[in-house]
């Protein structure tokens, strides 16, 4: 059931919600904790909770020497599977943003909070049971805000609700285009000059989506060489590892190719080229226990001599979750308490 729906019922609820989904490391985090009172409520105080941590798991392969069953007197040697895992916390706080121990009679009330996010945080992961890589395979780095109120009495449930946040690696460099640059000499078995061949290859952004379009323009200047150039190849590669103690699982590979026809000797080729990323991209991130990397591969086939190749870093940012309200939309005549801003950063916390 939405929040809206819950609030028309007959149950006390707490709600929380950030005015973002979607964040990058070093932003302010802002949002609020709601909590609607129906039946009169003991209370010990609200509480807001922030976490985030990684977790990873895979199958690893493992040799050992036994005794041979059929010759008691040989060794040999045999495999077997072991299930590896790892586990890393980044912050697990608890804040008092409400400090009372009362009862509240019915009505609505609003806690406003803020806090900053570290400028080194790793972004937003998650992989599971993909077929690409291994159906062993799961990892995953996650945050999430929970809201809180402690109801006094052993047989009592507290009252709580979390929301996950997406947060991304700080942009490595500005959000623009970015270009690279290469000029190669051609030869013809490897030692007779046949000129130079110029590749310049652009791409609009250095940052995207999942599911977002890639635009690549590509120029080739052959004007000054007498060799015909064989076909283009363009591919965005991915560097995965991820680690479970002493273990590592590398899940390196091609996410899209695309190829484009060559340039005969003597011409000019000026063309626009687009790759669609996948859906399913995973996000760009470097932590302690997962490492995904991009980048973008031109690859110009010269015959006889060494391929002209350009390389450009592509981040990804996590994807939006289908399931985030941007705006909460109350009931009309909707007028509740609100509290006075709790800024985490100039509170004190216990770790939990």
């Amino acid at each position: 059931m939405t929040f809206l729906g819950r609030l028309f019922g007959q149950s006390n609820i707490i709600h929380i919600h950030t005015d973002k989904q979607q964040y990058y490391a070093g932003d302010l985090v802002t949002g609020q904790v709601t909590l609607s009172v129906v039946q009169p409520l003991h209370v010990d105080g609200v509480y807001l909770k922030i976490n985030g941590n990684e977790l990873t798991e895979f199958d690893v392969t493992r040799s050992r020497t036994v005794k041979d069953p059929h010759d008691p007197q040989k060794n040999i040697v045999e495999t077997y599977t072991e299930r590896v895992n790892g586990h890393h916390t980044f912050f697990r706080r608890r804040y008092c943003i409400y400090a009372t121990k009362s009862t509240l009679s019915s009505g609505n009330f609003v806690f406003p909070f803020q806090f900053q996010l570290d400028q080194k945080l790793p972004g937003t992961f998650e992989i599971y049971n993909k077929r690409q890589y291994s159906r062993s395979l799961q990892a995953s780095l996650r945050y999430h805000v929970e809201a809180e109120v402690a109801v006094p009495g052993m047989l009592k449930p507290n009252l709580y609700h979390s929301q996950d946040i997406l947060i991304n690696e700080p942009l490595r460099n500005m959000l623009m285009s970015s270009d690279t640059l290469k000029e190669a000499k051609v030869t013809f078995l490897c030692c007779i000059p046949k000129g130079t061949v110029t590749m310049s290859a652009n791409i609009d952004k250095n940052a995207y989506s999942p599911g977002e379009t890639v635009q690549l323009h590509l120029i080739v200047d052959n004007s000054e060489s007498q060799v015909d150039l064989e076909a283009f190849t363009l591919k965005l590669r991915k560097d995965l590892s991820v680690h479970a103690g002493s273990d590592t699982f590398y899940g390196n590979g091609t996410v899209i190719k695309a190829s484009s026809p060559g340039v005969r000797a003597g011409d000019r080729a000026d063309r626009y080229i687009q790759l669609s990323l996948p859906h399913d991209t995973e996000p760009s991130t470097r932590s302690k226990l997962i490492e995904c990397e991009y980048e973008l591969n031109v690859v110009l086939k010269v015959p006889w001599s060494p391929d002209v190749v350009t390389k450009q870093a592509v981040q990804i940012v996590a994807a939006q979750r289908q399931d985030y309200v941007s705006k909460l939309q109350y009931p009309s005549g909707w007028e509740p308490s609100v509290m006075p801003m709790s800024d985490l950063q100039s509170m004190s916390y216990i770790s939990y």
